[in-house]
């Protein structure tokens, strides 16, 4: 369980091992800032996934936080 203080605009990437495996950590950060919105990102990141040999199965989900309007 992890307790994170979000500032508006930040993401949070969910994925399995079949993304986190076949592409770095600094590609999946790269993709994440050039694409909006963020399902278009997850587009991206499993295609480069798959590009790398794909060899798992790929998920990725992107959570862009915007606190509520008050």
């Amino acid at each position: 369980l992890y307790h994170l203080t979000l500032q508006p605009g930040d993401r949070l990437l969910l994925c399995s091992d079949g993304l986190s495996n076949m592409i770095t950590d600094e590609e999946i950060l790269d993709i994440s800032r050039s694409h909006t919105p963020p399902a278009e990102a997850c587009k991206r990141m499993v295609k480069a996934a798959k590009s790398a040999g794909g060899n798992d199965n790929i998920t990725a989900i992107i959570i862009s936080w915007m606190p509520p309007e008050r």
